[in-house]
């Protein structure tokens, strides 16, 4: 099996499309249920078969579930990051900083699945203003070579490598600094 060579430039690609497939697919599914599913009002949610006590525990759970998913997170993310100062080579820095962000926009995406769900079941107005909320914290946490060397806090050898064109991150030589 033959690996990729990864530049700087290759690796931020990789994480950006990591980023644009989750909330694209979020996008999707919130599209998709809009269109399934017409917004009603608590007034007309009583003259539904929905019981108004199941909507309240609906946005308990969901209340919960986001608060954790951000808080949690938010603390992996940045322990992962922790982490990934201490390495040695920028492979392992940027690989383990990958890994932070999946945790972390992993973490966005299972509460926000969640609200288009109960949307889904209760298609309220509350939940559409939560999906968006949550899918607006996920897309501010965009991946950008700025963000990147910043949180990595980056050596100058390092953010030279990083932001080379050719210089591949992967080769042991010019990780050993």
């Amino acid at each position: 099996m033959q690996t990729e060579k990864l530049t700087g430039k290759k690796y931020i690609i990789n994480l950006k499309t990591i980023h644009f497939a989750m909330v694209f697919g979020l996008l999707s599914f919130f599209v998709i249920a809009l269109f399934l599913k017409e917004p009603i009002s608590r007034e007309e949610l009583i003259l539904s078969e929905i019981k108004p006590s199941l909507i309240n525990v609906y946005f308990l759970i969901l209340g919960i579930f986001s608060f954790f998913g951000l808080i949690v997170g938010e603390i992996l993310s940045r322990k992962k990051i922790e982490q990934a100062r201490t390495k040695i080579l920028l492979i392992e820095k940027v690989n383990e900083y990958m890994a932070a962000k999946i945790i972390k926009y992993a973490m966005l995406e299972a509460p926000t699945l969640l609200a288009i769900v109960f949307y889904l079941m209760a298609p309220l107005l509350g939940f559409v203003v939560l999906t968006i909320a949550l899918l607006a914290l996920l897309l501010i946490s965009y991946p950008s070579k700025s963000r990147i060397i910043q949180e990595l806090n980056l050596k100058k050898q390092e953010m030279q490598i990083f932001n080379s064109p050719e210089k591949l991150i992967s080769d042991n030589e010019l990780n050993n600094l």
